[in-house]
């Protein structure tokens, strides 16, 4: 796989992340809310940990592609 191709591929898995991250955090709120019946307490609160899990996940991906970019320029300038 190219190197632009796996740059191309951490973007589009972002929004992958955020949606499951979100969807693990809502449902367990859900959870919790039937366990304890404290309805959307659970939900609101686990869904934002969701929400903060997936963009934590997506500036991780985006400093290793700016690493990534950095070193190439480096190895570019270098190489002149």
């Amino acid at each position: 796989m190219s190197k632009q191709n796996l740059e191309l591929a951490r973007f589009a898995s972002a929004g992958i992340h955020i949606t499951v991250c979100m969807a693990i955090g809502g449902g367990f709120g859900y959870w919790l809310d039937k366990k304890f019946d404290t309805e959307p307490v659970f939900v609101l609160i686990f869904l934002l940990f969701g929400v903060a899990a997936g963009f934590l996940n997506l500036f991780r991906e985006l400093a290793i592609i700016n690493k990534a970019e950095a070193d190439e320029q480096e190895k570019d300038r270098e190489g002149e």
